[in-house]
């Protein structure tokens, strides 16, 4: 399994994935500089705060890879990613997700599950 950074050109890519999953795609503004894809199965995407917190967020698996593929393709990026925050000295990492089997996978690398919480978000002009 190829693990390498995410690139722009990829976008198109991952935005078909949502699509193929009925949720709406990201733009460009939207993504960090710290994502990662593996080609054909997911991608994923650590955002980093100018404080000791981050957070892992977008998760986005191709409707047609394998299970199996998708849930290592999750553990892979989750380890990746939070060696590289402790190297940046972050000390917290976040996950937001509404999925069961996401949750299960991301509790296997050591996250801990504090309950349900609702998100909220606002477009600022």
């Amino acid at each position: 399994m190829e693990l390498r950074r995410f690139k722009k050109e990829d976008l198109k890519t991952i935005n078909g994935w949502y699509a193929a999953h009925g949720m709406r795609g990201l733009s460009e503004d939207e993504l960090p500089s710290t994502g990662l894809i593996i080609p054909d199965v997911a991608a994923n995407f650590l955002y980093l705060t100018d404080s000791s917190i981050g957070f892992i967020e977008n998760f986005i698996a191709n409707p047609h890879a394998s299970m199996f593929d998708i849930a290592l393709a999750l553990e892979e990026t989750t380890k990746h990613f939070l060696m590289m925050a402790a190297q940046l000295k972050r000390t917290k990492i976040f996950a937001l997700t509404r999925r069961n089997s996401i949750t299960k996978r991301v509790e296997r690398v050591g996250f801990k599950n504090h309950g349900p919480w609702n998100m909220l978000s606002m477009e600022v002009h």
